[in-house]
């Protein structure tokens, strides 16, 4: 004899943690989790001192297309950034705008580098510039979509003394809630923020 009282609580045992997964990925958050992985760089010649500075170059500051808006209804423009540096733990950064997230990012990629930064610049200090076009995540289908596209210049003397474009775009499949989108826009910011040669831009700016 069936006992359908055991049967239903071992059902209710099973669906409830798939349900609440489900619940939250569509509970949406109201920020996106960044984690920055520092790579290894050389060391720039001692005593050099950047204003690092963020010029919002897009025409279209929408950063989701609409199949993505669905999943990301309560965002607030802010991002939880992570950093994590070779053989380390990753550190809490803090809770960021777009602005800051691009700026504390290539100001940690220079200091490393042994360079410094400063708030405010003097009239000889080299400005770093971070010229974003595009940050752009979409929905499609099944998979996440996120392209990134921006220019670093150099620029002394109100002159920009190089410059350099980084661009990429990258997919990954949809599983439940978001987690695979932050995963794809850490991975994509990453990626592109290492490949910027700092090195050539200084050399090429004949700093």
């Amino acid at each position: 004899m069936i006992d359908y009282r055991t049967t239903r609580l071992t059902l209710l045992r099973l669906c409830l943690p798939i349900t609440l997964l489900i619940l939250m990925g569509c509970g949406g958050r109201s920020y996106i989790e960044i984690n920055y992985r520092l790579m290894q760089a050389p060391q720039l010649a001692e005593n050099r001192e950047f204003h690092v500075r963020f010029n919002d170059r897009r025409t279209n500051k929408v950063i989701f297309g609409p199949q993505a808006r669905k999943h990301f209804r309560y965002f607030t423009g802010i991002f939880d950034l992570r950093m994590t540096q070779p053989e380390q733990q990753d550190v809490f950064v803090g809770r960021l705008d777009l602005d800051t997230l691009f700026i504390e990012t290539f100001k940690k990629r220079i200091e490393n580098m042994g360079a410094q930064t400063v708030k405010t610049a003097a009239p000889q200090t080299p400005v770093f510039e971070i010229a974003l076009d595009t940050f752009y995540l979409e929905l499609d289908e099944l998979k996440w979509r996120v392209n990134l596209e921006y220019e670093i210049r150099i620029i002394k003397d109100d002159r920009v003394r190089s410059r350099q474009n980084a661009q990429g775009n990258a997919e990954r499949l949809k599983l439940i809630g978001t987690r695979d989108a932050d995963k794809l826009i850490s991975d994509m910011f990453t990626d592109i923020v290492n490949q910027t040669d700092i090195q050539r831009l200084l050399q090429n700016a004949e700093l």
